[in-house]
């Protein structure tokens, strides 16, 4: 069976303007409508206010394109954490590709520069 995890990203907001435990009413309203939506209790709620967006999804806000150097580099920090948990064979692999992206981004900057 396959199983789907629902994900938001909502903001931003000055770090100064949260109150205390603005954590709970956001994570409350978003159980609530989950229950509403699937007619079933949420396994798990994480949440918080330490979320960060993507280039892609910063690029989307700002209605432009994406920084090809910038989604390379955070594809290679993704890599790089995964490559942590998996067998030497499949983390050669992913060296490997970690190594051509590094390039790519060489001669990326090195070419056009890097905004």
């Amino acid at each position: 069976m396959t199983r789907k995890i629902w994900e938001c990203k909502i903001g931003s907001i000055n770090i100064n303007l949260l109150p205390d435990s603005a954590d709970n009413p956001m994570r409350r309203a978003v159980e609530k409508a989950f229950l509403s939506t699937v007619k079933k209790e949420s396994d798990f709620c994480f949440s918080g206010w330490g979320g960060q967006i993507t280039e892609s999804e910063l690029a989307a806000i700002e209605c432009r394109e994406p920084c090809a150097i910038k989604s390379a580099i955070e594809l290679i920090e993704q890599f790089e954490i995964v490559n942590e948990g998996i067998s030497k064979i499949n983390r050669h692999k992913i060296n490997v590709i970690i190594k051509e992206l590094k390039e790519i981004i060489l001669i990326e900057k090195l070419t056009y520069g890097f905004k």
